[in-house]
């Protein structure tokens, strides 16, 4: 918790290769992610890191058009105050997943332990040094 760089790294493996949009499409653990195209084959296992200043949270699932592409499902396991601004959000997505958000959108939203939330990721890294 604590740093703009914090995030997380999941296991996750190549679901498919959208070349058109130059995308790759990530499994992990029945949800989908998606990172600029790697050549990397379709199968192969990956790491993939999620900083937490790239995590904004939703309550309940929106049906608006969203150019946010990475949606992940999650539990929220912990909420830590960092500064008199911001919080850190521990989320469960079958992993552990690190959201930074302000006070004012934790009062907001009335965010809890325990809530299910989703959580919306704007950008996921994939560097060969995370490549298994």
């Amino acid at each position: 918790f604590g740093s703009l760089r914090v995030g997380a790294v999941l296991d996750a493996r190549v679901a498919s290769h959208e070349p058109q949009y130059g995308l790759t499409q990530l499994e992990f653990k029945g949800q989908f992610l998606f990172v600029p195209l790697q050549p990397v084959a379709i199968g192969q296992p990956v790491r993939a890191h999620i900083i937490s200043s790239d995590v904004s949270l939703v309550v309940g699932r929106t049906n608006s058009p969203t150019s946010v592409l990475n949606i992940l499902e999650a539990t929220i396991i912990e909420i830590r105050e960092m500064d008199q601004s911001s919080v850190d959000v521990l989320l469960d997505i079958g992993a552990p997943l690190i959201a930074s958000i302000t006070r004012k959108s934790l009062a907001n939203l009335g965010l809890k332990p325990d809530q299910r939330v989703f959580a919306h990721i704007k950008a996921v890294a994939l560097n060969e040094e995370l490549k298994e």
